[in-house]
């Protein structure tokens, strides 16, 4: 009787995920400092030659084409038509608010305010998720999932007013970050149905092209 042996992966999934987490964690600081690096050293016309738009047009573009030319079986036309019109619709619509939108309006954001203040007012994911999830999904939370999200966005709110000495006001910052951040958890809800079906990577190739 021939016993089939699972191979262990060399990387263990939690591993990608704090992979994931510590590049997401330190792209706000290092994009932030590239921009002030280009402030520094001004083009003969005195315009920053890193601004915000070249970063990100750059990382777009990286991420297409190594995407593209590692995975080209996923753009084969024979496996674009097995999607329908309302998953293709969904996947345009979610790959722009991911790939477009939300990354200008961080963009915009860490040009108007501090990486710490993005990253505060980002918090607002967590409830943001719970409450989008409900009202496209009728996905309903924990207890314990609603307490954490409640606790994150007060916390978040006690934190705006002790650093703030006089009424509370809503920078540009902090709307931009705010958009960006409802961009984002709006277009993974819309592409849970999608990514049921369409491979993470041909998703991925399509966002990154509409960025």
């Amino acid at each position: 009787m021939s016993k089939v042996l699972s191979r262990k992966p060399l990387i263990p999934g939690s591993a990608w995920i704090w992979i994931a987490i510590f590049i997401s964690a330190a792209s706000n600081s290092i994009v932030s400092k590239l921009h002030t690096l280009g402030s520094c050293h001004l083009a003969s016309d005195g315009k920053n030659p890193i601004s915000f738009c070249n970063i990100f047009f750059t990382g777009s573009v990286v991420a297409f084409f190594t995407l593209f030319l590692t995975h080209p079986k996923e753009v084969r036309l024979s496996n674009l038509r097995g999607y329908s019109s309302k998953e293709w619709f969904l996947t345009i619509v979610s790959g722009a608010l991911a790939g477009a939108i939300a990354p200008i309006m961080f963009f915009k954001a860490l040009a108007e305010t501090s990486v710490t203040n993005v990253v505060l007012v980002q918090t607002i994911e967590i409830p943001m998720v719970l409450a989008l999830a409900w009202l496209i999904r009728r996905e309903a939370s924990s207890r314990i999932a609603i307490a954490g999200a409640m606790i994150a966005l007060v916390g978040v709110t006690l934190t705006a007013l002790i650093g703030h000495m006089g009424p509370l006001q809503l920078m540009r910052g902090d709307i931009f970050t705010i958009v960006g951040t409802f961009s984002g958890v709006l277009a993974t809800q819309l592409s849970r149905d999608v990514l049921q079906r369409m491979s993470p990577i041909l998703y991925g190739i399509i966002r990154n092209s509409l960025g």
